[in-house]
C-alpha cells in the first residue's frame, strides 16, 4: 500500500506483459522470492500532480502499473494481474482482506530490547509535544553503533505541517475532510511533523525542483546539533542490523498505533508510527495514511530518475518490510535523525 492518496487520484492503464502466462508479471522486472515466498519488483507508480517515482515494492501492490527491469525503472515493461489475483490498489482494504501474517505478529511481550538499546529522555511526557528542536525533548535508541530518535522529529521549521494542516485529508471515504485545530494538533504530538525534501535537508526550496549534488554524508539539515538525516547507507546499517528490509517493518513498528491489527513488535525500540503523508501543492496540500503507514526522507537524492526525486523508507500497517521508494521533493514525509 503505497500512498493510498496518490494512488487512488490516478488512474493506471492495465495492459498485458505480452506473454501467455496466467499471471505474467510474477517474471517481468527484477523479482525474487526472498525465502519468503513473495515476489518484489521495481515498480513505476503516479504519486500525484503528474510525477512518477519508482520503487522496489511486493508485486501485489503493483496491480495496473508498470514495472521496470532495473531499479531506475528503466526498460519499461508493461504489466497487470488480473483483478481477482490481487487487492486493488487504489481503495483501502477491509480488515478481512488482511494477510494471515498480520494476525501472526508477536505480541508486545515477547519482543526483547537489547540491554543498552533503549536511551531514554528523562521526561515520562509526550517528548515532542510543542515542537521541540532540541535533541533532549526526544526519546532515543541506540541499535548496534546507531543512535536514533526513538519518535519522529518534531521541529517546528517554515514549511512543515501537521497532518492535516491547511489541506484535506482522506479518511478512506472521500477527500478534503477538514480536520479541527485540536486533531491537527493532536496529530503533531502523536506524529511529529511532515516535510517536503527541501525542508528536512535545511537547503533552498528550489532543490525540490533541482538536483541539490550535496554530500549526503552526516547532512545535519534541521536536525539537532551533532545528529543528521539519514543517507540510504544509514538506512541499510539498521535494516541490515534487525534482519534485513524483508522482516524490519515488523521489528521497527511499534506494538500500538497501526490501524487494522498491523501492529509490530518494537524489537529494538524504534516505535515506528504511522505518520501518514501529504503533498504541497500550488493548490494546497493533501494528506493521507495516517495510522495506515509511515515514510522517512533520507538525504540521499535519486541519482538515476530525475532532478525532483530523493530516497525515502517506507512501512505499511499489512506488510512486515520496509520498502524504499523514489519520491517527489514535494511530498511531505516524516523526519528521523541519527546521531553523528
Amino acid at each position: 500500500m503505497k500512498k493510498l492518496l496518490f494512488t487512488a487520484l490516478a488512474a493506471f492503464a492495465i495492459l498485458g506483459c505480452g506473454n501467455s502466462d496466467d499471471m505474467p508479471c510474477i517474471t517481468c522486472g527484477d523479482s525474487d522470492n526472498n525465502g519468503s515466498g513473495i515476489k518484489y519488483v521495481y515498480c513505476r507508480y503516479n504519486n500525484g500532480g503528474g510525477y512518477y517515482s519508482c520503487a522496489y515494492m511486493d508485486i501485489r501492490e503493483c496491480e495496473g502499473k508498470t514495472y521496470g527491469n532495473d531499479n531506475t525503472c528503466g526498460g519499461l515493461i508493461p504489466g497487470s494481474f488480473s483483478s481477482s489475483s490481487v487487492r486493488s490498489s487504489s481503495s483501502l482494504r477491509s480488515s478481512s482482506s488482511l494477510r494471515s501474517s498480520s494476525s501472526s505478529l508477536r505480541s508486545s511481550s515477547s519482543s526483547s530490547f537489547h540491554s543498552s538499546s533503549s536511551v531514554r529522555s528523562s521526561s515520562s511526557s509526550v517528548a515532542n509535544a510543542n515542537g521541540s528542536c532540541n535533541i533532549n525533548d526526544y526519546k532515543k535508541v541506540r541499535i548496534g553503533n546507531q543512535m536514533w530518535m526513538a519518535q519522529n522529529y518534531n521541529c517546528n521549521v517554515a514549511g512543515s505541517k501537521c497532518y492535516g494542516e491547511g489541506g484535506g485529508v482522506w479518511d478512506g471515504s472521500g477527500y478534503n475532510i477538514r480536520l479541527s485545530t485540536s486533531e491537527v494538533q493532536a496529530n503533531c504530538n502523536k506524529y511529529g511533523r511532515l516535510y517536503d525534501w527541501a525542508t528536512a535537508m535545511g537547503i533552498d526550496a528550489r532543490y525540490n525542483y533541482e538536483e541539490w549534488g550535496g554530500s549526503n554524508v552526516n547532512h545535519r539539515g534541521i536536525c539537532p546539533n551533532g545528529w543528521h538525516i539519514p543517507s540510504n547507507d544509514d538506512w541499510n546499517i539498521l535494516m541490515d542490523y534487525v534482519g534485513g528490509r524483508e522482516v524490519a517493518g515488523t521489528k521497527l513498528k511499534a506494538t500500538s498505533g497501526w490501524n487494522y491489527g498491523g501492529n509490530g513488535t518494537d524489537n529494538y525500540g524504534f516505535s515506528a508510527l504511522p505518520g501518514g503523508n501529504g503533498h504541497s501543492s500550488w493548490s494546497g496540500s493533501s494528506f493521507a495514511n495516517a495510522s495506515l503507514a509511515g515514510f522517512w526522507w533520507s538525504a540521499s537524492e535519486s541519482d538515476y530518475y530525475d532532478d525532483e526525486n530523493a530516497n525515502s523508507w517506507g512501512m505499511d500497517y499489512d506488510y512486515e518490510s520496509v520498502n524504499w521508494y523514489n519520491d517527489n521533493k514535494n511530498e511531505l514525509l516524516s523526519v528521523r535523525c541519527v546521531q553523528n
